[in-house]
């Protein structure tokens, strides 16, 4: 399960692997109001497999979905409409926000069809892939298996977790 919260939506979002929240149909994310704890009855974005990360930024809900979707979503932070998504070869498992930045990290070796080896950054309001963002993991899976956890402080750092022993060819 994953939590995020809004404070200009007044909302929390959860994520997780689930098709019903408080008796009503939620498939994988909902929202709930943070003082009752009832389900928002206008957000429900229902993407099709296991919600493994979510961030709020601005009023954007980006969510990092995996199974065979193995997607990276943008949903508006009220309404849940689809703002983008993009897709990997593997499960997205970590995303975070920043300044008009949306990090998604998993267990991926292609973003849109592009080598981009388990952490990308995109544009957050179009998810077009930041090419001149493009940290170095090992080629191989044999140290490293991926990303499980981003998070992003004062809009200019990233800090990242997961299976993995060098980003760039230094110890990590």
């Amino acid at each position: 399960l994953t939590l995020a919260t809004s404070a200009e939506a007044n909302l929390v979002y959860a994520g997780g692997d689930f098709d019903i929240v408080s008796g009503l149909t939620r498939r994988n994310a909902a929202a709930l109001d943070p003082t009752s704890g009832a389900v928002s009855t206008s957000w429900a974005p229902n993407p099709a497999h296991k919600v493994f990360g979510l961030a709020v930024k601005d009023s954007t809900v980006y969510g990092a979905v995996g199974g065979s979707d193995n997607g990276l979503y943008a949903w508006d932070a009220s309404t849940a409409s689809q703002r983008w998504k993009k897709t990997s070869d593997g499960d997205f498992q970590a995303v975070a926000a920043s300044s008009g930045i949306v990090y998604a990290g998993g267990h991926f070796n292609k973003f849109e069809g592009e080598v981009r080896r388990k952490l990308v950054a995109v544009d957050a309001n179009t998810g077009a892939l930041r090419r001149d963002w493009n940290p170095k993991f090992p080629h191989t899976s044999a140290t490293w298996y991926g990303i499980s956890a981003l998070s992003t402080y004062a809009d200019s750092r990233l800090a990242v977790g997961g299976d993995f022993d060098n980003i760039g060819g230094f110890r990590q």
